[in-house]
């Protein structure tokens, strides 16, 4: 009877240790890599928009992704604060009495941003010789590839409270459900330390990650739109003004484009918030003697002019 019990107790673990080890080992080596790791799986890419070009039928992207970094101090874990602002200071670039002030400013500080969207050359330089109480991490970032295409129809993106991208104004607004995708979850029972228990029943379902919108623009009409409305502005000292072309039989926008515009990569430069909304959807016109041309397509379309 001892035997028999013995060897059930020895099929269940056997059981339980091919379940950890096959059937929820993607779950446990997520568990035992590094933060970073664990994130990256719990956090959607979000996805790009792209236009395509008539000449080549190439797909170029609008917006896409890159990495962001943040180089970052932890002066409680110095061993001289004031001695490594000292070296820090022509590394960075900053004056040496601001890096002493930020440094010791609190006691056991433990987190002091030094640089944001650091230069990867400068995480290099911190990669290759390390600084105690210095470190940093990598966030995901927009990349907008295409200035002078407009930004007001792109839009622009800034994170949320949890880090995650969201989208503000234009295409990155209106589509940020398709663009985001779907975050990840890891549950999991803890101890009364709140220290993950190994053999308890764990659950990770991995990020989905947004999907791609290509829109109708074509990038050679767009980018000769765009170039054209600046130009009428600025030669008639207008306050403004649009093109919009579109296709008669579908009625596909293949360029949209206003002036005074943005560059979503550059929103340090903009003073007046009024510039991200797109004049094309947002503000009212009187259509005015501009039907007249309209009259006129149709007579051209139906033969009698």
């Amino acid at each position: 009877m001892l035997t028999v019990g013995v060897c059930v107790l020895f099929a269940v673990m056997g059981l339980r240790l091919a379940k950890l080890q096959i059937a929820d080992r993607q779950m446990y080596q997520l568990l035992a890599s590094d933060q970073h790791d664990l994130q990256s799986r719990l956090m959607p890419t979000r996805g790009r928009i792209l236009i395509r070009d008539r000449t080549d039928g190439k797909a170029y992207p609008l917006a896409a992704n890159r990495d962001s970094w943040t180089l970052y101090a932890v002066p409680k874990d110095m061993d001289d604060p004031v001695k490594t602002a000292h070296e820090l200071a022509p590394v960075l670039g900053m004056p040496d009495v601001d890096l002493v002030t930020k440094l010791t400013a609190k006691k056991d500080d433990p987190y002091e941003v030094l640089v944001k969207d650091a230069p990867i050359d400068l995480i290099k330089r911190f990669r290759e010789q390390p600084m105690r109480g210095i470190g940093y991490s990598r966030q995901p970032a927009r990349l907008y590839p295409e200035p002078g295409m407009g930004g007001q129809v792109i839009g622009l993106v800034t994170p949320d409270d949890k880090g995650q991208l969201t989208g503000r104004y234009g295409v990155e607004n209106a589509f940020q459900e398709v663009l985001a995708g779907k975050p990840g979850m890891l549950e999991g029972e803890k101890d009364a330390q709140g220290r993950r228990l190994v053999f308890a029943t764990n659950n990770l379902r991995e990020a989905v990650n947004g999907a791609d919108v290509v829109l109708t623009l074509d990038r050679s009409i767009q980018f000769q739109a765009c170039e054209h409305v600046k130009q009428g502005v600025l030669e008639y000292a207008a306050d403004g003004g649009s093109i919009v072309v579109m296709e008669p039989q579908t009625g596909a926008v293949l360029a949209m484009c206003s002036y005074p515009d943005f560059d979503p990569a550059n929103l340090k430069e903009i003073s007046d918030v009024g510039v991200f909304n797109n004049p094309v959807t947002f503000v009212s016109y009187e259509p005015g003697s501009i039907f007249k041309g309209i009259t006129m397509a149709a007579g051209v379309d139906a033969g009698k002019v």
